[in-house]
């Protein structure tokens, strides 16, 4: 005897047996949620969405609008030093205010910031050049004489020395040349 032919059991093809189970599927009732669930869901969704635009309105409650900022800022800023200087009581303006009471003396003009006077450039026959001329005179000398390396050299370290001493506009013309000259050589821009 087979097994499973004469005892009652049927035995059935793999495919058979999803179809068997398919229908055993569809013949119960597909699961659902509890009633009032989605209720209770579109409630809390609620819920988050005006405790989200509540929080937002606490935040933009305190905000102070950007110009009001600005504002106390530089007066921030600029209070100490009107304090400091005591302008307060002594800034007047250069220009007469309307008043409805009597007129009052005018106020003074403020007077104009006094320079010091232009000091004049020494005459060529009045002193004898200083050193820092003679050096000038002898890196023109070294760009006449065709050693720009020497001349460049010398530059640079009379200008690290007297940074502040102005260089005629002739020289600067030359050393221009010089430096163009040195970039060309050693291949650079």
């Amino acid at each position: 005897m087979t097994p499973g032919r004469g005892d009652g059991k049927v035995l059935r093809l793999p495919e058979e047996h999803d179809l068997h189970l398919s229908a055993l599927y569809h013949q119960t009732e597909a699961p659902q949620p509890p009633p009032g669930l989605e209720q209770r869901i579109l409630n809390a969704a609620r819920e988050a969405a005006d405790e989200v635009a509540r929080q937002r309105q606490t935040r933009r409650g305190h905000q102070v609008p950007l110009p009001l900022a600005a504002l106390l800022l530089v007066a921030a800023l600029l209070l100490p030093l009107l304090l400091w200087y005591g302008y307060q009581d002594e800034f007047s303006y250069p220009w007469s205010v309307p008043t409805a009471g009597p007129v009052e003396e005018p106020v003074a003009p403020i007077p104009a910031p006094e320079f010091p006077e232009p000091v004049a450039p020494p005459e060529d026959n009045a002193t004898e050049p200083s050193p820092q001329e003679h050096e000038l005179a002898a890196i023109q000398a070294l760009i006449q004489s065709g050693d720009d390396a020497e001349a460049w050299k010398r530059f640079r370290d009379f200008r690290m020395s007297f940074p502040q001493h102005r260089i005629p506009d002739a020289l600067l013309d030359e050393l221009a040349g010089v430096r163009t000259r040195l970039l060309e050589e050693a291949g650079g821009p």
